[in-house]
């Protein structure tokens, strides 16, 4: 199997080439293979600019470059929660917002047993992960206030899983006080737990 990596490397064309003429596929084969790859080709340099095109976007719209400013939020994640949320003042409470984007938990009860609660599986699939990724890639950039509230969460014992979902939790939080408030990320205002 050939990676999209390995494909759009300087030589990939070349390459795959070699790898079909030493498994000695026919001719067509070939063919088809190169045709294919000029669409590869089409798809990379499409992507490219439309990804340039969403920077240029996420730049002009004040939200979403506040929203880019939130470590690990980019222009794309920025521009797919603020396009899905659409204004802030639709959600009554951010218990709301974190069960839209899939992060808020309820309560069940099984007939006469106890409660316990669960994640909210009733929500928007998409923004959930735009706004897991978003946590695990502030976790992963280690150097900021939402890193340093999940290493907290887990040396207090949640699971990496829950610790995270806190994490994305903070994160909307912030976002959605940010859009609500019209104002920059402050570092400050995010209780950190050092």
């Amino acid at each position: 199997m050939a990676s999209r990596s390995r494909l759009t490397e300087p030589d990939g064309r070349d390459w795959l080439e070699a790898r079909l003429a030493e498994g000695g596929a026919p001719r067509q084969v070939v063919d088809m293979a190169a045709d294919q790859f000029k669409s590869l080709e089409r798809a990379v340099e499409q992507e490219q600019s439309l990804y340039k095109q969403v920077c240029r976007m996420a730049k002009s719209d004040p939200m979403m470059s506040r929203a880019c400013e939130l470590p690990g939020y980019g222009p794309v994640r920025a521009a797919t929660l603020v396009a899905y949320l659409d204004t802030p003042f639709r959600f009554k409470g951010k218990s709301a917002l974190w069960k839209y984007v899939g992060v808020g938990l309820r309560r069940e009860k099984s007939g006469g047993g106890s409660e316990f609660t669960c994640v909210e599986q009733a929500c928007n699939r998409l923004l959930r992960c735009v706004v897991i990724g978003a946590a695990q890639c502030a976790i992963e950039q280690k150097d900021n206030v939402f890193a340093r509230r999940y290493a907290h969460r887990v040396a207090a014992g949640q699971s990496k899983r829950n610790a995270r979902r806190g994490v994305a939790r903070d994160q909307v939080t912030a976002l959605w006080g940010m859009w609500k408030s019209d104002k920059a990320f402050d570092a400050k205002r995010v209780r950190d737990p050092s």
